[in-house]
């Protein structure tokens, strides 16, 4: 769930003029004026400047990370950007990252796949390992090993990759010659039985065979969903968990998929991330909460089991009916009694986002996602090694700056990722809205304020791997963190291009996290100076983007999109990520005025006058700074959409106290002296608190705070 709050013109304006702003900008009013060098530099902004730029993005009619065409749009833009008189560079980062990682049923051989379609193998207990090259249509998308010697891999263009040795070579299997869909999923319990499913929007459906690939059956399913991730305990029973649905479902057989029902699920399945069938009964779920789901029953009931721990669990596995292993956001978790205990292996490695793979008690994988390192261990958890695969090939982001001529060191950036993605990503990826339209305003900023003086450092950066989980965002905030940047500000522009109904509804997201929120309010009220005539909506911890890599990094960011519930699941571009995203879709406009909006904005920041302003006596002298309204989010709150709920605009000291619907009191904090807002984190102690309505109540000095807040559990 992603808390979404109306924003109103007037009241985040005048939020903005007495809110908080962050430490390195305090002092530093909102602008009271329009700056006459800024109004003149806007109209430099037209709707002929981003068209120019898109058409040209989407003619290259491919910009996916691994073809040509991405590395013709990155040298593109640093041509522009260079001859605009800023000082570019290309920042170089490894554009692969670890996917998932699978170990056999037996002790000697493993896999690991990453985003780029590439296998490595080990068939000796993981002392030495084999690059397996790309061998199929586009990316990969899932992979199942029925044993040491078969395996069988999806893919794009309808295509299944099957391997008789280990993977060592692979051949294509054509699922439907008549179609040319993703298949997301692929599952097989044995040799020749198995399943795959494709996303066609008009028909989501799995194929069967049972003969190995030679044939496939169509099974057509009840409700629209593509799944995700298909499980099975035997030859009849098992699950299908779709990708994206509004309610808490899943797909259910009990005939091998002759027919599929649809059975209650205690969360969205979209938020599903790892899901094990044990046999036709016993299943387990990961689902990005503290906790995991179980069912003993063939799902028709669901209970959760917890860890001990409000870490968040993102995948599980059960090498056998006794022995299990969790992983998720720094935490790795074993059982050994089938799930009633579970304990934190002690020893183990720091993750920052953990996958753990066995398909042995004793051999296994524990790999960490974002961080590229994997870990092997053969006793079961009780230590562990690092393997060096030497991952990846290179890829660039273009960075280009201006420098401050008061305080180079503070950064004030303006980004987008210019890569592109569909289910053709070898020719037939356009990408005008995702993220040509975002490329195009940044390149139209640039354009028009190069011959701005500014204070603080401007920089333009256009990331590299957008549509490989960020990979070029999280690689350039993992530089400028390690060398101890100062990035005070990020906006980061995705999708901003296509306006459903042409005006007669909001125009644009901005995405904020609790610190950014400030940000938020910043873009807003220069926006609503200059009037440029937009109407936004906020969403609280809204995801994903390239704006989220700053936030992991506690950089202070905003994503700013289209308007409509986007980018997914329920997206309103009906284009998204289809070889159909071109120019004459989109609403030049509404580009043009989020382009203008953007720039603007970071263009005061870049030139404050108040820049340099650190003594608090001084910056009280310059700008009052009242307490701000008292605010709680997200509210309701899901385990899984946030880290805590922020308590915002307090009068430290102060105390919180939070009491169930009963009156008893089930958390008590303290302020300190000081702090202007407290984040609480439900179950933290270990026993995460049931769903349903809870009162807080915040007391200190002259302020007395009292409310409801909701838990969800979904």
């Amino acid at each position: 769930m992603v808390l979404k709050v109306k924003y109103l013109k007037a009241a985040a304006f005048s939020y903005f003029l007495i809110g908080p702003l962050p430490p390195a900008l305090c002092g530093e009013p909102p602008p009271s004026g329009r700056d006459s060098s800024i109004v003149a530099a806007l109209d430099g902004i037209t709707e002929d400047l981003v068209a120019g730029h898109i058409q040209y993005l989407q003619d290259l009619k491919s910009r996916y990370s691994y073809m040509p065409g991405s590395e013709e749009a990155r040298d593109y833009a640093r041509q522009i950007l260079a001859g605009l008189g800023y000082s570019t560079r290309l920042h170089e980062f490894r554009g692969v990252r670890l996917e998932r990682s699978y170990w056999g049923d037996a002790d000697k051989t493993a896999w690991v796949f990453t985003a780029g379609s590439t296998f490595y193998n080990s068939a000796d207990g993981g002392a030495s390992w084999q690059r397996q090259f790309p061998f199929a249509p586009g990316r990969l998308y899932d992979a199942h090993f029925v044993d040491a010697a078969v395996g069988y891999a999806a893919s794009a263009e309808s295509t299944v990759a099957k391997t008789e040795d280990g993977g060592r070579t692979w051949r294509n299997i054509r699922v439907d010659e008549g179609a040319a869909d993703i298949l997301r999923s692929v599952f097989f319990v044995n040799r020749d039985v198995g399943w795959t499913a494709c996303n066609h929007e008009s028909s989501p459906r799995i194929y069967y065979t049972d003969d190995g690939g030679g044939s496939w059956v169509v099974q057509p399913l009840p409700n629209f969903g593509c799944p995700r991730i298909i499980a099975f305990g035997d030859l009849e029973r098992g699950w299908a968990v779709p990708s994206w649905y509004d309610d808490g479902v899943v797909y259910r057989t009990e005939d091998g998929g002759a027919h599929w029902a649809v059975q209650g699920f205690p969360v969205p399945p979209v938020d599903v991330r790892s899901f094990v069938a044990i046999d036709g009964d016993v299943a387990w779920a990961a689902y990005g909460g503290p906790r995991l789901l179980y069912t003993n029953d063939g799902g028709k009931n669901w209970s959760y089991v917890g860890t001990g721990s409000a870490a968040v669990l993102t995948t599980v596995s059960f090498p056998n009916a006794a022995t299990g292993f969790a992983a998720g956001k720094g935490v790795i978790y074993k059982t050994e009694d089938g799930g009633r205990t579970w304990f934190p292996i002690p020893g183990a490695p720091e993750i920052f986002w953990g996958d753990a793979a066995f398909g042995h008690a004793e051999h296994g994988l524990l790999t960490d996602l974002f961080g590229r390192e994997i870990y092997l261990t053969r006793d079961g958890g009780a230590s562990f090694e690092k393997i060096n695969l030497r991952l990846g090939m290179f890829w660039k982001n273009v960075v280009a700056e201006r420098r401050g001529s008061v305080a180079d060191d503070e950064i004030i950036i303006l980004g987008a990722h210019y890569d592109s993605a569909s289910p053709r990503p070898a020719d037939g990826a356009p990408g005008a809205d995702a993220n040509a339209s975002g490329v195009s305003c940044v390149l139209a900023a640039a354009t028009a304020f190069r011959d701005l003086g500014v204070g603080r450092t401007l920089r333009f950066v256009l990331f590299g791997g957008g549509e490989q989980s960020y990979e070029g965002s999280r690689a350039y905030v993992e530089e400028c963190s390690v060398q101890d940047e100062k990035v005070l500000a990020a906006i980061v522009l995705d999708m901003v291009a296509y306006d459903e109904d042409r005006g007669s509804r909001d125009d644009a997201i901005i995405k904020v996290d609790a610190p950014s929120i400030w940000l938020g309010d910043y873009v807003a009220a220069v926006e609503n100076l200059y009037g440029l005539g937009l109407m936004f909506d906020y969403e609280i911890y809204g995801g994903p983007g390239d704006h989220c890599s700053f936030w992991e990094a506690d950089y202070e960011a905003v994503g700013v999109f289209e308007g409509g519930p986007g980018p997914k699941p329920d997206l309103v571009y009906p284009y998204y990520h289809t070889s159909d995203d071109t120019l004459d879709k989109l609403t030049l406009p509404l580009a043009t005025r989020v382009a203008k909006a953007a720039a603007a904005a970071a263009a005061h920041l870049a030139r404050s006058e108040y820049i340099g302003v650190r003594d608090p006596a001084v910056a009280a002298k310059g700008v009052p700074r009242p307490r701000p309204p008292f605010r709680v989010f997200p509210n309701p709150y899901n385990y899984g959409s946030a880290a805590g709920v922020t308590f915002d605009g307090i009068s430290s000291p102060a105390t919180l106290t939070v009491f169930d619907a009963s009156g008893r009191k089930v958390a008590h904090g303290d302020v300190a002296a000081g702090r202007e807002n407290f984040v609480w984190r439900p179950g933290h102690d270990g026993r995460p608190l049931a769903p349903g309505l809870y009162i807080y109540r915040v007391a200190g000095n002259d302020q007395l705070e009292a409310g409801k807040l909701v838990i969800i559990d979904r």
